[in-house]
């Protein structure tokens, strides 16, 4: 019998043994009692009661209330739930220490707790993570795909139950997804999932426009790739081609995917006909000359820069093209253009020909031409050098007149015109297109050489081309192989020399030995001898003579460079033998011991030889000894040429009355001389500033009609010197603000002398 068993049946019996007692004798009670007694004994505290092992048991998500065993080992008895105990349960939904509150019942009385533990749920074959896609297209931004994570049948909570994070999720390949346990999970699982290239569809694809008007040129319209919230690059991620666009109508895009993107997608757009009236078109020229003929003439019209063709994108038709006047072109859209739009050109009398410009005297000339049909009369203009420009002269009226009178003109000048038809027609003039440009080129009025021709040698003077004594007053340059000394050359500054001082003669002093001079190196020799072109051209533009001057000076000995002299004025003498203002000075200061007999002659014959070969008839000038002041040893032993005057030098505070007393007695015995060079100082070139002594020497060979050449028109910081220093040298002015002393001096001697 039962421990359960026994209870009750004691019980049952004692409730009898009352009972009795009520209805028998009084010593049942003490039955009683003691029955009573007995079974108070017999409950039991719940507190002894020993549970079994719960087991494992993980979270759920839910109240978890494990079946519980209970044992009273002593009655070798197995607790019934609801009759020997209920149960409660704390804390027993998450994971960590869960209590059963146990409470008995019947024969067992009082509480028990007994703890048991709820495990985190952990992450193995019962817990699935599935991602909400296996396959994306590549976007070039991370890919995070969405994750349904099951354990045990339970979906979990993200965030609560497991975080996710990624790894090889932006780029093409396996992309993976890592779930990690957290609060009441734990662990860790993972998936992939595949990252593909990215698909380019039309809905990615947004057009700048979908409608342009035709330009000419193929259209292209802008295009926006979007995938996501990323912006695709053009040519890196997508290419773009268009079809159907270079013409109204409807035109393609296609977008076609590159890189780590793929498919095409196509977008249409609309390219409307451009109007004709929008694009102003102008006839190819403004004017055309009358024929006589319908005139035809195609337009320029153009589409931004894109030219319209003729036929394929308009037509033309015209109206009064034939006469002279207004005619008007009408051009009409074709193909892709669209509407009419007019433009104008005149037809004007025909190009006047025949023009011929002559001179009447010195300072008039005549202006002639051909008579121009249905022309109302004629317009002459004049060429303006300063504004470059041709400017309106005079109008003539009268159709049947085709010559003019040209006044106001100065000799020696030089003059252009044309000539233009014009045709009136209701208050409208249509003028012709000027003619070709003809010269009128006016005889010089005074210039040296085109007063005096060419100069010879006739007895102890210097004659001009009619035989009458003739005095060369000039200018020396300084070196010309020297930049700043050549300048003085120019064509504008020789005017001054000329216009301003009385100058009519410029002695081109070109350095033979001294540092770039002609015989120090071939690069020195080309530059030297352009120098003395550029000079002889300028001179004889302006009609004065030129004195080509071989400065012998550190050499001392003309023999020295013989070889070099005898190319050099050969080569001149073939290029000059035709002008009449050239001068050849064939050694310009021998010095150093020489003579004129031992060495200066010979070297004279030599020279003199040479240019006569080619030149009959120029002047040359000889040197003579010590610095050409030996003037003196040349009596009696000249050279046997009619054209050869020879070379004295001075310089005023040095040289006076011995050297002047040398010249009245060379000059008195029928020797031509010529001072090609002569200072107002000492003849260091520096220093010694002599006014008194140089008017004393000019006034003796004004008196013999002997030129003479000042040195020097430069600006070096000389007292010998007509300019101050840094004077332009290339456009001096007139005047003497420019001038040093000695050139106010030598300027002022001049323009008497000159009477300018």
């Amino acid at each position: 019998m039962t421990f359960r068993a026994k209870a009750a049946a004691a019980i049952a019996a004692a409730v009898m043994c009352v009972s009795v007692g009520f209805a028998g004798q009084t010593a049942m009670g003490t039955f009683i009692t003691a029955q009573a007694s007995q079974t108070e004994q017999q409950l039991r505290s719940i507190s002894d009661i020993q549970s079994d092992w719960i087991g494992n048991i993980f979270y759920t998500g839910q109240a978890i209330e494990p079946e519980l065993t209970l044992h009273d080992y002593s009655q070798n008895y197995v607790l019934v739930k609801g009759t020997d105990y209920s149960v409660t349960f704390e804390n027993n939904v998450n994971a960590g220490k869960a209590k059963a509150l146990i409470t008995g019942k019947g024969l067992y009385q009082g509480q028990k707790t007994i703890e048991f533990d709820i495990g985190k749920r952990p992450f193995y074959s019962e817990t699935t993570v599935t991602a909400a896609k296996k396959e994306y297209d590549f976007t070039g931004y991370e890919i995070k795909p969405d994750v349904k994570v099951v354990s045990a049948g339970k979906t979990l909570v993200k965030g609560t139950d497991y975080t996710v994070s990624y790894q090889d999720n932006t780029n093409i390949g396996t992309g993976r997804i890592i779930v990690k346990g957290i609060g009441n999970c734990e662990g860790e699982l993972q998936t992939t999932f595949s990252i593909t290239a990215g698909q380019i569809t039309a809905s990615n694809v947004t057009l700048a426009k979908t409608s342009y008007a035709y330009t000419g040129k193929a259209i292209t319209p802008g295009v926006t790739v979007k995938i996501g919230s990323r912006t695709l690059v053009k040519d890196t991620d997508y290419t773009v081609s268009c079809s159907s666009n270079t013409k109204a109508g409807t035109a393609k895009v296609t977008v076609t995917g590159k890189g780590t993107f793929k498919g095409t997608a196509t977008k249409s757009f609309t390219i409307t006909k451009t109007s004709i009236s929008n694009l102003k078109p102008t006839a190819a020229a403004s004017k055309y000359a009358y024929t006589g003929k319908a005139i035809t003439p195609d337009v320029v019209i153009k589409n931004g820069g894109v030219k319209l063709k003729k036929g394929t994108d308009y037509t033309l038709s015209y109206k009064a093209n034939k006469a002279i006047g207004k005619a008007t072109i009408t051009v009409t859209g074709k193909g892709s253009y669209t509407g009419s739009a007019k433009c104008t050109f005149q037809i004007v009398p025909k190009k006047v020909t025949g023009v011929k410009a002559a001179a009447a005297s010195k300072t008039v000339g005549k202006l002639s031409w051909t008579k121009t049909g249905n022309a109302s009369g004629y317009r002459i203009y004049q060429y303006n050098t300063s504004t470059k420009k041709y400017v309106k002269l005079k109008t003539i009226s009268s159709n049947a007149t085709v010559s003019c009178k040209l006044t106001g003109l100065k000799a020696g000048g030089s003059y252009k015109y044309k000539v233009r038809a014009y045709k009136k027609i209701k208050g409208v003039v249509y003028w012709g297109t000027p003619s070709a440009a003809v010269t009128l080129k006016l005889a010089a009025n005074g210039t040296p050489v085109a007063n005096h021709g060419r100069l010879k040698v006739s007895g102890a003077n210097i004659v001009d081309a009619n035989g009458k004594k003739f005095q060369m007053i000039g200018m020396s340059t300084h070196g010309l192989m020297w930049e700043d000394f050549s300048n003085i050359t120019s064509k504008a500054s020789l005017k001054v020399l000329r216009n301003d001082w009385g100058v009519n003669t410029i002695r081109l002093a070109m350095y033979t030995e001294e540092y770039g001079g002609y015989t120090t190196g071939s690069g020195f020799k080309s530059q030297a001898k352009q120098k003395v072109i550029d000079g002889v051209k300028n001179a004889t533009d302006l009609g004065m003579y030129a004195i080509i001057d071989w400065h012998i000076l550190k050499d001392g000995n003309p023999q020295t460079h013989q070889s070099e002299a005898v190319a050099f004025f050969t080569e001149m003498a073939k290029k000059y033998k035709g002008q009449n203002n050239v001068i050849y000075e064939i050694c310009n200061e021998p010095n150093g011991g020489v003579t004129w007999s031992r060495n200066i002659k010979p070297y004279c014959q030599a020279i003199v030889s040479a240019i006569r070969k080619y030149d009959k008839n120029a002047i040359i000038v000889c040197g003579t000894g010590t610095w050409s002041q030996d003037i003196d040893q040349v009596l009696g032993n000249r050279i046997d040429d009619k054209n050869c005057v020879y070379t004295l030098h001075f310089y005023a505070n040095t040289h006076t009355d011995w050297l002047r007393n040398r010249v009245t007695s060379c000059y008195s015995k029928g020797l031509p001389i010529l001072v090609t060079e002569f200072g107002t100082c000492d003849a260091s070139g520096n220093g010694g500033f002599n006014a008194a002594q140089t008017k004393t020497w000019l006034s003796l060979l004004d008196k013999y009609m002997i030129g003479y050449m000042n040195w020097s028109a430069c600006g070096k910081a000389e007292t010998a010197s007509a300019f101050k220093s840094g004077t332009n040298l290339s456009a001096i002015k007139k005047g003497t603000t420019q001038l040093t002393e000695s050139g106010k001096l030598i300027r002022s001697l001049y323009k008497k002398r000159t009477g300018k």
